[in-house]
C-alpha cells in the first residue's frame, strides 16, 4: 500500500514538474547571434541575440552567452535575464572584453532559469 502511495507522489509531481516546464512558461528559442566589434580597439565587443518564445506562458529566461577564442580556446561567459511573454521577441546584448581574434559564439536561452 505504501508503494502505491509512493508511486503516485513521484508521478503526481513528476507530472507537475513537466506540465509547469513544458505548458505554463515560454518556450525559448534562440533565432538569431552576432559578435559586433568595437568600434574603438580596446573596447569591449557587444554580442547580439533573438530571443523568442513559442510558448503559451510567460517568464523569465536565462540567455547564457559563450563566446570562445578558435586559436586558443579561452571563452568568455555573459549571462543576462529577460522576462518573455507569449509570442514576444527580444534583442538581448551582453558586452565582452575579449582582445582580438577570431571566435566562436554560442547562445543558449533556458526556462525555467537556473
Amino acid at each position: 500500500m505504501k508503494a502505491h502511495l509512493l508511486v503516485a507522489a513521484v508521478a503526481v509531481a513528476a507530472g507537475a514538474f513537466l506540465w509547469t516546464r513544458n505548458c505554463v512558461g515560454p518556450q525559448p528559442t534562440v533565432s538569431e547571434a552576432r559578435v559586433v566589434p568595437p568600434s574603438v580597439q580596446g573596447e569591449p565587443s557587444t554580442l547580439e541575440a533573438v530571443v523568442g518564445s513559442s510558448g503559451p506562458g510567460q517568464g523569465e529566461v536565462t540567455v547564457v552567452f559563450t563566446l570562445r577564442d578558435r586559436a586558443t580556446g579561452a571563452s568568455y561567459r555573459e549571462e543576462r535575464t529577460v522576462h518573455l511573454g507569449p509570442g514576444e521577441r527580444l534583442l538581448v546584448t551582453a558586452s565582452v572584453p575579449a582582445p582580438s581574434g577570431d571566435y566562436e559564439l554560442h547562445v543558449e536561452a533556458l526556462y525555467p532559469p537556473d
